[in-house]
């Protein structure tokens, strides 16, 4: 992994002292806005930093700031992301993944880095894996813009590359345009038709991976009305198993599903055809407190983090549920400034 300083978001991950520092100081700056998390401890020697759920924590548990519990030695596809694969096994065959968010929380970030991590290698064991992809969100222009972007650590709102930016860019663009990744984007599409597409994608060249981005817009048509989502989940889950390949999907849940002081999502108030025909389900949250913002509120100019480091936010995974594992919580890093999601590296 590149040095700290340098780039720090290489294919392995970010340090978890980063992580501590970044949470450490952006839940100070955020104090006078809520008091929802405080820290209790920072103990670095050992590698952990407990955070306490205070007046909204019913047990008073504490949350410790580190490595997920879980050791499951990964039988499916591999993430890329260590600690997912280590809580859930991988992408297994005929199962459904299913990542629920907020608007605007990384459900869809965190499909893209996913998929881009798996195709081009970066993800143990995923090495020329096919993956199709169905977004209905954006247009594929702009999501493969976004996948570029990741993969050589871009920030495309910049109005001038660095040379060395350049470089990165080209040596992207190349590996993902090698890189067996089929998108599509027909919003107005059909189950049927969805379906046979991936059977003639299976026929033509393997299929490994499915991704459906959005799937609370799948099968609308031109009047804006959607299948009743229990038929939905029905079918993918039949269709994965039959086609016999991992299907990871988002579920965009509205406001009202979530805590209205932390944003939180729980599994019970999800709708119950998400909860039933999921075999694994994610939770992802972005506290807002832990923005880089807040962070550089806390820091006086000659404390200022490098350039690298800017635009690092830290989330959280939470898996509510799994077929044949425990619930567990695992940390990332994003990057917003390159649309990238990286590995904690626990100490």
């Amino acid at each position: 992994m590149d040095d700290v300083t340098g780039s720090i978001s290489g294919d392995d991950g970010v340090p978890a002292w980063v992580v501590r520092d970044l949470i450490q100081k952006s839940l100070d700056a955020a104090q006078p806005r809520s008091n929802f998390f405080h820290v209790s401890s920072i103990e670095l020697p050992v590698g952990r930093s407990a955070v306490v759920v205070s007046e909204n924590n019913r047990n008073g548990q504490e949350i410790e700031i580190g490595p997920p519990r879980s050791r499951r030695t990964p039988d499916g596809i591999s993430t890329g992301f260590h600690d997912f694969d280590r809580i859930v096994g991988g992408l297994r065959p005929g199962e459904i993944i299913t990542v629920a968010g907020l608007p605007s929380s990384g459900s869809s970030t965190l499909l893209q880095n996913i998929a881009r991590r798996v195709v081009t290698g970066a993800a143990p064991n995923a090495s020329g894996k096919v993956v199709a992809f169905h977004n209905l969100d954006i247009p594929n222009g702009q999501m493969l813009r976004r996948m570029i972007g990741a993969q050589a650590r871009i920030d495309f709102s910049a109005r001038v590359l660095r040379v060395d930016d350049a470089q990165r860019l080209v040596e992207a663009r190349e590996k993902l345009a090698n890189a067996k990744l089929f998108l599509t984007d027909n919003r107005f599409v059909s189950l049927d038709e969805i379906y046979e597409t991936w059977i003639e994608r299976k026929k033509r060249t393997g299929l490994d991976l499915i991704v459906l981005d959005r799937m609370n817009v799948l099968g609308v048509d031109h009047g804006g009305s959607t299948p009743p989502l229990r038929e939905t989940m029905t079918e993918l889950k039949y269709l994965a198993e039959d086609l016999e390949v991992p299907i990871l999907l988002t579920y965009t849940a509205e406001a009202e599903m979530a805590d209205e002081e932390t944003h939180h999502l729980s599994l019970y108030s999800l709708p119950a055809a998400i909860q039933v025909y999921s075999d694994v389900l994610v939770l992802i949250h972005r506290p807002d407190y832990w923005s880089l913002q807040d962070y550089l509120e806390g820091l006086n100019e000659q404390d200022a983090i490098p350039e690298p480091q800017k635009g690092l936010e830290v989330g959280e995974l939470h898996i509510a549920r799994q077929t044949g594992g425990q619930p567990d919580t695992m940390r990332f890093v994003l990057n917003s400034r390159w649309g990238r999601m990286d590995n904690v590296i626990w100490d």
